[in-house]
């Protein structure tokens, strides 16, 4: 696909965006002209009734840490020496919310180092950024359901590297179809902000329920992503003493994207979950040699995950997250994270 048709099918994607934004205030004048006060379904929550909506920004910053230290020495099954795990947390956000629109920031940051026994440097376990802008406009006349827009980037923020305590065979398999043998104990992997994934959405929201012990929300519309990747590498399966290596390249997509997301507080806030998945059906990409042979169903890009939190004290807890990505067009399997860690947590956040 050339450059000049990239940007022609972007500047499309952002002028519709623009156009939606624009609309929907008429949109809801039109549904409410001429008519007198409407009772309010009984499935939506008063929370989102119109008169309950309370004007004004919201903002708060949670930082959590954790720390797991072993040592081993001449133990049956054991190998002898020191392994260390550090781990930090970020998560903040600033909302806007005036009449019926909406405007939230989120920023989440999570790092985890670790240092294996038959290791003598730390190297990066965890490492993610993930930043979301989603901007919402609400129909009057069902003031849980409104117009969006969505800009978001996923990326990590240090070098990556397999390390080995003895070196191992890599067999890299560029992108541009040549192939080359590399042995070493040290093989870097990816460099800061690599890959870059850049996500854009247009379209309709519900938020049919929006309590503390529970919130549903579901999206879906127009979707883009862009993957800055040229470069950076995969490690595949280990055959025979040799491990593959995939290079990996760009990709961008196009297509229906749907998101829905579960979470809340039970128990007197002692207990927090939050549960997600997210698809992006395409109708375009690039590079097209990889979706050769391929439907859209088989291309379909996937993001499924979620938390659970056992909160101890108001600055103690123990923290479950799973996470399970699925892009073909860059990596072939699933990209599957876990993590489980007690932590401490510093927490301030200003109420509406």
């Amino acid at each position: 696909m050339s450059r000049h048709v990239v940007l022609v099918r972007y500047t499309v994607f952002w002028s519709m965006l623009a156009l939606l934004l624009l609309i929907s205030p008429v949109v809801k004048a039109e549904n409410t002209a001429g008519q007198g006060p409407k009772a309010e379904p009984a499935f939506i929550p008063d929370s989102l009734a119109v008169d309950d909506v309370k004007a004004g920004w919201t903002h708060g910053l949670k930082l959590q840490g954790g720390a797991n230290m072993d040592s081993q020495k001449n133990v049956v099954g054991k190998e002898s020496g020191f392994s260390s795990t550090f781990g930090l947390k970020l998560d903040s956000f600033v909302t806007g919310r005036f009449s019926l629109s909406e405007w939230k920031n989120t920023l989440n940051v999570a790092e985890a180092i670790v240092r294996a026994q038959a290791l003598s440097e730390y190297n990066s376990n965890r490492d993610e950024l993930r930043f979301e802008s989603l901007y919402v406009d609400f129909f009057r006349a069902l003031p849980w359901v409104g117009a969006f827009g969505r800009a978001a980037i996923d990326t990590s923020l240090f070098d990556s590297y397999d390390l080995r305590p003895t070196p191992r065979t890599y067999a890299i398999s560029h992108a541009n179809g040549t192939s080359e043998q590399v042995t070493t104990d040290r093989l870097h992997l990816s460099r800061p902000l690599r890959p870059f994934a850049r996500k854009e959405t247009i379209g309709l929201l519900a938020r049919p329920v929006e309590y503390e012990s529970l919130t549903l929300e579901v999206r879906g519309g127009l979707g883009a992503r862009q993957i800055s990747a040229n470069g950076q590498k995969v490690l595949g399966k280990e055959r025979d003493g040799v491990v593959s290596v995939k290079e990996l390249q760009d990709t961008t997509e196009l297509g229906f994207e749907t998101l829905a997301t579960v979470s809340g507080l039970l128990i007197e806030k002692k207990f927090g979950y939050r549960l997600f998945a997210e698809a992006l059906r395409p109708f375009e990409h690039t590079p097209k040699s990889d979706g050769k042979g391929r439907s859209a169903g088989q291309l379909t890009s996937t993001d499924v995950g979620g938390s659970v939190s056992l909160n101890w004290t108001s600055w103690s807890a123990l923290v479950y997250e799973f996470r399970s990505k699925r892009e073909p067009l860059l990596v072939d399997q699933a990209q599957v994270s876990q993590s489980l860690m007690a932590t401490v947590s510093f927490e301030t956040q200003n109420p509406r």
